[in-house]
């Protein structure tokens, strides 16, 4: 397995610039990540990229994250020091947009390598694609599997239609960025609720509906 992510053509530097959370990333959540070939970008031209979602901790606590550059590498198993930033001012509020609308439709999406593989090709398409269309296959910025990985191919197609209708979907995901100065940042979803924790919130707004129902009746009255 790999002990060194190059995401591209990124240099190893250990990690001494920037505090707060001890980030640990320990491997691909999924076996054999996707080898893909990148076009433009700050890393154009390179082939064998691998693309997947990554399994670590976060302060102790296990997670799952996405690469956000291109051009930053990291070992895996090294414990590095990160900041935790909001997208939408670290990247721009479309792109920061587009990322929440992109994990809000893939909810239930990414069930093995290739699934993931096409995510990661998804999250690098909204923070390096200069044109006006996502797509991962057309553009100035392009990633695509081995042209004899039909699972990654089929998963790459289906990511495609994904991002061509991102607009029918709801910004609902919190993600946050964990940025390192000179290693490799990454994207992850931020903590939500338990599903009691839903089911409380949802059962307290039901009261204060029926508090305001009321108190409209008695004005009425």
């Amino acid at each position: 397995m790999y002990t060194k992510i190059v995401v591209a053509l990124g240099v190893l530097v250990v990690s001494g610039a920037s505090s707060g959370k001890t980030v640990n990333i320990t491997d691909f959540t999924f076996a054999g990540p996707v080898a893909a070939a990148i076009t433009g970008g700050p890393v154009a031209g390179v082939e064998n990229v691998p693309a997947g979602q990554f399994v670590g901790t976060l302060d102790g606590a296990s997670f799952n994250a996405y690469c956000a550059e291109l051009d930053q590498s990291f070992n895996l198993g090294g414990t590095y020091s990160y900041d935790v930033r909001d997208p939408y001012t670290h990247f721009t509020p479309q792109k920061a947009n587009a990322l929440s609308r992109l994990f809000t439709a893939t909810a239930s999406f990414v069930t093995d390598a290739d699934t993931s593989g096409a995510m990661q090709a998804a999250i690098w398409e909204i923070l390096y694609e200069t044109g006006a269309t996502l797509d991962v296959s057309s553009g100035s910025f392009m990633t695509a599997p081995a042209p004899n990985d039909v699972g990654a191919i089929a998963a790459f197609s289906a990511i495609n239609g994904i991002l061509g209708n991102l607009g029918q979907y709801g910004a609902n995901v919190q993600l946050d960025i964990l940025y390192n100065a000179t290693s490799q940042d990454f994207v992850i979803v931020h903590d939500v609720p338990e599903p009691g924790t839903w089911a409380l919130m949802f059962a307290g707004l039901g009261v204060i509906g029926a508090v305001a129902r009321r108190r409209k009746l008695a004005l009425r009255g």
